[in-house]
């Protein structure tokens, strides 16, 4: 059925065989045409819109999910790196706290190879002693022979 036959239906008392008003029925006709398809294609976009909506949000999906994925993977070695870097960090702080709170042990080494060098100085002043007292034996010997 075309639109001629739909605005028959619609209108009555009109008919395209009448030669007077042939020319105010086809105004009429055309301006009804319009509207008929006017509200036709209104109904059409209207039932696809939600089709058509959904066809956007698909189509902005796939151009934007490879690149957030990659994103992502990028996000996540950048954060292994700060966690290294972090822990590396934290061990270093430790290792310095424990450092600076070793002084009165670095303090007590000192202390004890001072006395260590101070003894071997008395250990090596008896040796040269006794060997320059056993020389002095040996000369005297050596004289009287």
């Amino acid at each position: 059925m075309n639109s001629l036959e739909s605005f028959s239906k619609i209108v009555p008392n009109t008919s395209t065989s009448s030669g007077l008003g042939n020319h105010i029925l086809t105004d009429v006709e055309v301006k009804a045409r319009r509207l008929i398809n006017g509200l036709n294609t209104s109904v059409y976009d209207n039932s696809n819109e939600p089709s058509i909506g959904l066809y956007r949000i698909q189509e902005h999906v796939r151009k934007t999910v490879p690149v957030l994925i990659e994103k992502n993977a990028e996000m996540e070695n950048q954060t292994n790196k700060l966690k290294g870097s972090k822990y590396d960090l934290e061990y270093s702080i430790d290792a310095v706290q424990k450092v600076s709170g070793s002084e009165s042990i670095v303090e007590s080494i000192k202390q004890l190879m001072i006395e260590s060098f101070e003894l071997a100085k008395k250990i090596n002043n008896k040796k040269n002693a006794s060997q320059s007292a056993s020389r002095g034996t040996e000369s005297v010997s050596r004289t009287n022979n």
